[in-house]
């Protein structure tokens, strides 16, 4: 038998915390009913208020109140709360009133028939009442991080969840303001040993104006899932910044091509589009390399030889320095057959009569193979550091 902590964070919400913490009182035989829960306490957590916030909690006797004299943030009332609970299963959501108390009931119901660690509550359903612009933005969000853990959920942000007490420590720290809840969301992602259910919820309009920030926590959601990113699985990050520069070079590359396959030769105003391509080219073939190097240099934290994912494994195995090696002399031997003429034609005449195309395209080569290089000697440098750290261990 468990106990559930509600823990409920409020700032500056005298007219919706009474009517939030009634109800949550009103809840507990109905979430306890049919679940493995046995007893719910209700803490609140009065985050700095300048109005009668705290005042309205002490009105109520069966609810703990923690009051803060200064604003510290969501992230940091909800942690609090966390640390002064009793339970074995925590939970938390608004004091706006936007969210059903009852609601904690399905999502223990899911927890336990999940065996999962979170517990989540989507809003995002189509009797959701959420405004389109947060829509928009939960539900970029969410394919972001799906595409870099490689895992699902539809709402990063959701403010109603149940987390088992032993979990905690999997997914702290976390950030004390606003993006509490993606950053979370993002750590329990990235961590394969973590798992999490989600079940859509009935979600409603608040009680008075939104602390919620659009555009300023906005970015500070997408920072506290791009730094999971790099801390977790960052080879995935830099996959996808490489696709629309590889997009880019596919596509500018198809006339040139077509022009050359059918006169041997291209035009002069193609000059500006080459560079652009083999820029772009370039700039996949560094993003490529980073996502390798840092996918082993994360394996090196770890202290294991391992390197997850299946592409990524895969990776671990065929890009080593002997192959970048090998591809490294190949890309010079082609840059010094492309380029030996005009090399002859320099020192023997002073000038170059070549088509200025062969030169661009021997530089890139040259370019690439010494990034390639430089990208065997680190990922020399992993292995060795990987082979110490396992061998010591």
């Amino acid at each position: 038998m468990s106990t559930l902590s509600i823990v409920i964070p409020a700032y500056n919400e005298e007219k919706a915390i009474g009517a939030i913490v009634q109800r949550c009182l009103a809840a507990r035989d109905h979430i306890m009913d049919g679940t493995d829960i046995h007893d719910v306490e209700v803490i609140v957590v009065n985050d700095g208020s300048s109005d009668r916030t705290a005042d309205v909690g002490r009105e109520y006797p069966d609810v703990t109140l923690i009051s803060y004299p200064v604003n510290k943030g969501y992230g940091a009332a909800l942690k609090t709360g966390f640390a002064e609970a009793k339970g074995d299963l925590v939970s938390f959501l608004d004091a706006d009133g936007t969210c059903d108390p009852r609601f904690f009931r399905d999502l223990a119901l899911a927890l336990e028939r999940g065996r999962a660690d979170i517990s989540i509550g989507s809003r995002l359903n189509p009797q959701s009442k959420m405004p389109v612009t947060r829509l928009i933005g939960n539900v970029l969000y969410a394919l972001l991080l799906g595409a870099l853990s490689n895992r699902a959920v539809t709402d990063t942000a959701s403010g109603m969840r149940i987390i088992r007490r032993s979990s905690l420590s999997r997914i702290f720290p976390l950030p004390d303001g606003m993006h509490f809840t993606p950053a979370m969301s993002a750590k329990a992602l990235f961590d394969e040993e973590l798992t999490i259910v989600e079940t859509p919820m009935p979600y409603h309009e608040r009680v008075g104006a939104s602390k919620l920030r659009v555009l300023s926590d906005g970015v500070r959601f997408l920072r506290s899932i791009v730094e999971c990113a790099l801390l977790y699985r960052p080879g995935r990050l830099f996959i996808l910044l490489a696709f629309p520069f590889l997009a880019i070079a596919v596509l500018f590359s198809i006339h040139p091509i077509e022009v050359y396959a059918r006169q041997r030769m291209l035009e002069e105003w193609m000059i500006y589009r080459l560079i652009t391509v083999l820029m772009c080219y370039l700039v996949v073939s560094m993003l490529l390399s980073a996502s390798v190097l840092s996918e082993r240099f994360v394996a090196v934290t770890r202290g294991s030889g391992r390197v997850p994912g299946f592409i990524f494994g895969l990776a671990h195995r065929f890009v080593t320095p002997k192959s970048l090696v090998a591809i490294t002399i190949l890309l010079i031997v082609a840059a010094g057959a492309m380029n030996f003429t005009v090399a002859r034609q320099y020192f023997s005449t002073g000038t170059i009569q070549v088509h200025w195309s062969r030169v661009l395209v021997g530089s890139f080569l040259v370019s690439a193979a010494v990034h390639l290089a430089v990208t065997a000697v680190m990922l020399r440098m992993a292995d060795l550091l990987i082979e110490k750290r396992v061998g010591r261990d």
